[in-house]
């Protein structure tokens, strides 16, 4: 990568300093004759010694002005090759390095290799949240974790901010990929502790094999980033393997990514709301909030296919935030006209209550919309406990002021510890639809869903479950103590003006109906 090769300068500097001791000699020759004709043999000796130590004098100047070329040459390869912050070769490095790999191994129809492109879910909140000192502070604990990952002839890169690139050489299967890939999402999982606080920090990365996915450097590169944005859309925290059909997902990413905004000042979404009863008297008890999206073009578009969109975009903000403003406005309109007390559950983003002015916020909400907070539920998955413990502690205390209901919604799926839940002091855990859906055959099932319902109770916590669609797992639940639970074996989601016409004519009483062949969308 240097200018020019190492053997060529140092030829180059050989040939000087001998070119300057031959002038040296020759010129101390000539001028010892001049000399000898001089009756003091000692201005010969004098002479000679003199033009001995000019000669070398001259070569230790250049010697020295040789090192410092050397020194710079360094540096400025350093500047240009390799990240100053991490110290690993930069892009550049990578995709000079990468192509003259490529360019050999087609002259010699060569092995097995793979690209991952490896991007931070969080990062970005570290920074805005904690500083540019703290970020930095964690990518280079996050690549002194990868290095552990990784073989010696392995060659990972940072691309920029924190996107990086790792190249895997003389693979035997393309299974090897996937085991190192899975061994960086591990090892990032663990907890970083920065300024005092505990950090989560998760991975979303794309693999690409040579030469089954391309064996073009750029066709290689994009395809790995793209099954980058395939990981992180469907929640972060994973490996994808490129597949042909992901560039129709990441297109139909980037459409909807562009049509959010609009889509909100249009007034495109909808809130429908999900009964949940209780199991001893079966009246309704709370609803859950459903975001929709009615699309001028695609119709009823339901949350699985853009609310990881909106995570990834940032545009959860904005749209959390109408739909908080939204359950608040409506609930308070059923309030206003006479109708039954009634709870509004609203599912609320990690990076939501990661914002330090979340409860300033909600609290605003309340004020503008006449809202009781006691009437107000606020839901977060159980994942979300473990992303910045300290701050989630500080927003906690803040919502408990305000007087809303806590909840910890899919309970059972993520990595939450019991002294988070005494702490964060919630008031409820819903068992995941995951655990429900297997009710009563699958015994794993059975065992998890009576340990949460035990632990709910010793922490006398109320217990809820979702998504309940058969009267065996209702009966399962209503003889384990579970005492409420909601799922289209209910009620299936319903309209605003639904729900408003049910609270009017005092419909409240739900048994167990199978009336509808739809699957569960919320």
């Amino acid at each position: 990568m240097e200018a020019y090769p190492k053997q060529t300068t140092r030829l180059f500097k050989f040939l000087i300093i001998l070119l300057l001791l031959v002038v040296l000699i020759e010129s101390e020759g000539q001028l010892a004759s001049v000399v000898m004709n001089i009756e003091h043999g000692t201005w010969h000796i004098l002479l000679k010694m003199v033009l001995v130590l000019s000669a070398c004098s001259l070569v230790y100047i250049l010697f020295r002005k040789f090192k410092q070329l050397e020194t710079a040459e360094r540096e400025i390869r350093q500047i240009a090759y390799y990240d100053l912050l991490t110290g690993l070769p930069n892009r550049r490095y990578f995709m000079d390095s990468f192509t003259m790999k490529l360019n050999n191994l087609q002259q010699t129809n060569g092995s097995l290799m793979a690209v991952m492109f490896i991007d931070l879910d969080q990062f970005k909140w570290v920074n805005d949240s904690m500083g540019h000192e703290a970020g930095d502070l964690l990518l280079v604990e996050v690549v002194n974790r990868m290095k552990r990952c990784v073989r010696h002839k392995d060659f990972l890169a940072r691309l920029g901010g924190d996107e990086f690139v790792l190249w895997l050489p003389d693979l035997e299967i393309a299974e090897d990929a996937q085991y190192v890939a899975k061994m960086i999402v591990e090892t990032l999982n663990m907890p970083v502790y920065l300024q005092d606080r505990e950090v989560r920090i998760t991975p979303s990365i794309g693999i690409c094999m040579y030469p089954e996915h391309g064996s073009d450097i750029n066709v290689l590169m994009k395809n790995a980033d793209m099954a980058m944005y395939h990981a992180k859309v469907n929640g972060g925290n994973s490996y994808q393997i490129y597949r042909p059909a992901m560039e129709k997902r990441v297109n139909n990413y980037f459409q909807i990514v562009s049509e959010f905004h609009k889509s909100l000042f249009r007034k495109e979404f909808e809130l429908y709301y999900q009964p949940r009863i209780d199991f001893k008297t079966g009246r309704l008890e709370s609803v859950e909030a459903l975001i929709r999206w009615n699309h001028p073009e695609r119709g009823l578009i339901m949350p699985m296919e853009f609310i990881s969109i909106a995570e990834e975009s940032n545009f959860i903000l904005p749209l959390g935030e109408w739909i908080l403003k939204e359950a608040c406005r409506q609930n308070k309109m059923w309030q206003d006209r006479g109708f039954p007390a009634v709870r509004v559950a609203v599912n609320v983003s990690v990076k939501q209550l990661q914002q330090p002015d979340f409860a300033r916020k909600l609290r605003d909400i309340m004020e503008e919309t006449g809202m009781d907070p006691e009437r107000l539920e606020i839901e977060m998955t159980e994942s979300t406990l473990m992303t910045d413990t300290n701050q989630m502690l500080i927003t906690f205390e803040e919502l408990k002021k305000i007087g809303v209901y806590l909840s910890i919604d899919d309970f059972g799926t993520g990595y939450s510890s019991l002294s988070y839940l005494k702490r964060l002091a919630v008031h409820a855990l819903k068992i995941d639809r995951s655990f429900i859906r297997d009710l009563p055959e699958d015994e794993d099932s059975v065992t998890i869903t009576e340990m949460i319902i035990g632990l709910a109770h010793n922490l006398r916590l109320e217990v809820i479950a979702e998504g309940v669609e058969t009267v065996q797992q209702h009966n399962f639940l209503l003889e384990r103590g579970c005492k409420k639970a909601q799922g289209y074996l209910y009620s299936k989601p319903l309209t605003e003006s639904q729900l408003a016409e049910m609270l009017g004519t005092s419909g409240l009483h739900f048994g167990p109906v199978i009336e509808t062949e739809d699957v569960y969308v919320g």
